[in-house]
């Protein structure tokens, strides 16, 4: 919670076409966040159309993938290395819907349809192929080892320490979080509580005719913004 005189400032993937690092810092005073550019994706010849949750990934603290159009329509990926400086561009001709990298490893996981597929980039192999039983909605590292999927209808977790089964079925999802975009999922700690998040687009009317406490607030928000 950020007090009166803090600045804030909502980011989204990179829209103004400059990325910023959220660094965490332990002070006892002041803004316990602050941002700092790394990059102007523009100076790296990537156009703003590619700016989108659905073109941009920034799942690795090092890379940031990029899916492309390429003049003869086939798809290239740029992974970008914020390590080196100035920052690289390596663009990667992939057949693929999308991609992202690990959060900490140079491991690049592949998703085409229901198939995934994880690659060690350093030692130039694969680690695990999966063909997923329904349609991919979303996916993310929730861990360092545990790549989670969330379907049409289930949510699932690809461990890379469990060779004995290549997904494990965790919950299957609430039918009003079916109608949803997932937008996040994460998992404690200890693997024992996981929670999925969703937006969705929900009218007034409907709003007064289903009122619940949560409801009735978001309702008298929006008459006092009314009048």
């Amino acid at each position: 919670v950020f007090n009166d005189t803090a600045t804030t400032e909502i980011y989204t993937r990179s829209i103004v076409g400059s990325v910023r690092c959220v660094q965490e810092t332990v002070k006892m005073q002041g803004i316990p966040i602050y941002y700092e550019e790394t990059v102007k994706l523009p100076s790296l010849g990537l156009p703003s159309d590619m700016y989108k949750q659905t073109t941009l990934s920034m799942e690795s603290d090092q890379y940031i993938c990029v899916k492309e159009m390429a003049p003869d329509g086939s798809t290239l990926y740029d992974l970008i290395d914020l390590s080196k400086s100035p920052p690289t561009v390596n663009k990667k001709p992939l057949k693929a819907d999308a991609v992202i990298m690990h959060p900490t490893k140079r491991i690049l996981s592949i998703r085409n349809g229901p198939s995934i597929q994880i690659n060690d980039l350093t030692k130039k192999v694969q680690i695990r192929s999966v063909d997923m039983p329904e349609n991919i909605q979303f996916w993310h590292w929730i861990s360092d080892s545990i790549l989670g999927v969330i379907g049409d209808q289930g949510v699932y977790h690809i461990d890379l320490n469990n060779e004995a089964y290549d997904t494990t079925p965790v919950f299957e999802r609430n039918e009003e979080l079916k109608k949803s975009q997932i937008v996040s999922y994460s998992m404690d700690s200890s693997g024992k509580w996981c929670i999925l998040n969703g937006i969705a687009t929900v009218s007034y009317t409907h709003l007064r005719a289903h009122e619940t406490s949560l409801h009735l607030v978001c309702r008298l928000l929006l008459e006092k913004k009314k009048n």
